[in-house]
């Protein structure tokens, strides 16, 4: 990393933690962005991020970002540093990273543990995630990282009620590692303005659509996106896919 950037660093540095492409509009100054995640092997941290002079695009400023805090130096292949000139810090009530370019100036905050495992996942695995945001009374039991073959970058999150309702997400890119077998079309859904293929999902137990076995797959921003479920009704599955929004990291 520190052929791509001029680093100063304050302080002692502890392990740092923390690419979208680097496009967009110029944002004022003094703008807030959406934070950034980065997961190393002592877990995932979030920092917040500002433009603090200048016009810069906020991609651009999250991609700089989460560049110049990349521990260990050159641990990726990210470019989007080049040209900045960098500075670490550690004060705790001040900024932890510093980079300016001509007249811009982006700093990052923090950082803090992060907790959600959905941004834990979407730091670690790169893939442009898609989260549900309303859950239907099912709860968060665990997200995996799968590989099928050739797919590297696979995630399998696994929901679940106290009446025995299950919801399975699935998503890969470019293709989640899912295999709906012969399984009747039941309709085509609009998600996000993507065409969704709704099936009769069929399981080891045969198909059922007393029991609320179906699956819904699209694609979106690269992905494909499955849901598996059971127990649960057509309106509440679209509810769902309806509530899918992407994990910021």
């Amino acid at each position: 990393m520190f052929i791509k950037a001029w680093f100063v660093v304050l302080g002692a540095c502890a392990a740092l933690v923390l690419s979208p492409s680097a496009t967009g509009r110029g944002q004022s100054a003094d703008t807030s962005c959406l934070p950034i995640s980065l997961k190393n092997p002592v877990g995932a941290y979030t920092y917040t991020v500002r433009i603090e002079a200048g016009s810069v695009g906020c991609g651009l400023a999250r991609s700089v970002m989460r560049d110049a805090a990349d521990w260990p130096p050159g641990a990726d292949e990210g470019a989007a540093a080049t040209g900045w000139h960098c500075a670490v810090g550690q004060a705790p009530t001040s900024w932890a990273i510093s980079c300016r370019r001509g007249g811009a100036v982006v700093r990052a905050y923090g950082p803090v543990r992060e907790r959600d495992p959905w941004v834990i996942a979407e730091a670690q695995l790169r893939i442009g995630l898609l989260a549900p945001t309303s859950s239907g009374g099912l709860v968060l039991k665990r997200i995996r990282m799968r590989s099928c073959g050739s797919v590297r970058k696979w995630l399998e999150a696994d929901y679940a009620g106290a009446n025995g309702a299950t919801l399975t997400v699935g998503e890969g890119r470019p293709y989640a590692c899912a295999n709906l077998g012969l399984a009747p079309q039941l309709a085509v859904w609009r998600v996000h303005g993507s065409p969704a293929r709704l099936v009769e999902f069929c399981a080891p137990t045969g198909c059922s659509r007393l029991w609320g076995d179906y699956a819904l797959t699209w694609r979106e921003r690269g992905l494909q996106i499955v849901l598996l479920t059971h127990g649960l009704s057509q309106r509440e599955l679209l509810t769902l896919a309806q509530s899918m929004t992407g994990v910021p990291a």
